[in-house]
């Protein structure tokens, strides 16, 4: 009895297991003018589909809450996020889970997946739209418009 049980044991717990914890790594790539960006980042999971949108979510993560020092974009478009984020809760859970910030990727290349202990990374670039997605943090009251 007790070698089955060892069995069973080993087996849940290989199926209980993680992925690695993998540090993003988002860069900025180019910015051709005030309304678009190009970044590159990476986002890691159990599945290929699942890493691609963990890379676009680890963009728009940086981009609104961490920005990306010695750029253009070095300044968060949020200040205060975990003010924010609680604040405007279904805003957040809407824009980078239920995936909304599709709306404003205007390019998608070079996406390449490779496999890692514990799951697949997932490299992409996207070029978005600036200027459209602080308009949409304006109009929803996250941040204040220019000059106001």
């Amino acid at each position: 009895m007790k070698p089955i049980y060892f069995v069973f044991l080993a087996l849940f717990f290989s199926q209980c297991a993680t992925i690695e914890n993998y540090p993003s790594e988002i860069k900025l790539i180019n910015k051709p003018d005030a309304s678009r960006c190009v970044i590159s980042g990476n986002g890691y999971s159990k599945s290929t589909d699942e890493a691609v949108s963990e890379a676009e979510k680890n963009i728009f993560n940086v981009i609104l809450f961490q920005g990306i020092a010695g750029t253009d974009l070095e300044r968060p478009m949020i200040e205060n996020s975990a003010e924010i984020k609680n604040a405007h809760d279904s805003y957040f859970k809407n824009l980078l889970d239920n995936k909304g910030y599709k709306k404003f990727i205007t390019e998608r290349s070079n996406t390449s997946s490779n496999i890692v202990k514990g799951g697949f990374q997932a490299q992409t670039t996207l070029t978005i739209n600036l200027i459209a997605l602080r308009k949409d943090l304006e109009d929803n009251g996250i941040i204040r418009k220019f000059g106001f």
